[in-house]
């Protein structure tokens, strides 16, 4: 179990940093736009792609929470299922076969 965290946690660390680096891209692109739309005078400013950052921010956490959600639930899942002694399927089987 404590393999599956780690690789979750890595798998986390790796999605908010591919999330990041395009919000990133994608910002830079924007605020350069809206900075040339706003010099020529056709823009709306450059207060609209700041308005953006909450809603970047909470899809880069969402994204590295994802890898981190899914083996909490699959553990969930595991650890929620009946256990059974090691012999108690072999005697099953034993006691279903005719002799």
């Amino acid at each position: 179990m404590g393999v599956e965290k780690l690789d979750a946690f890595q798998q986390s660390w790796a999605a908010m940093w591919t999330h990041a680096w395009i919000a990133q891209i994608r910002l830079a692109n924007e605020l350069s736009a809206a900075a040339l739309a706003t010099f020529v005078g056709t823009g709306r400013g450059l207060s609209a792609p700041l308005l953006q950052l909450p809603y970047v921010a909470a899809h880069i956490l969402a994204a590295g929470l994802a890898p981190v959600r899914a083996t909490a639930v699959a553990n969930a899942r595991r650890l929620a299922r009946p256990r059974t002694h090691r012999g108690a399927a072999k005697e099953r089987r034993r006691k279903v076969q005719p002799r």
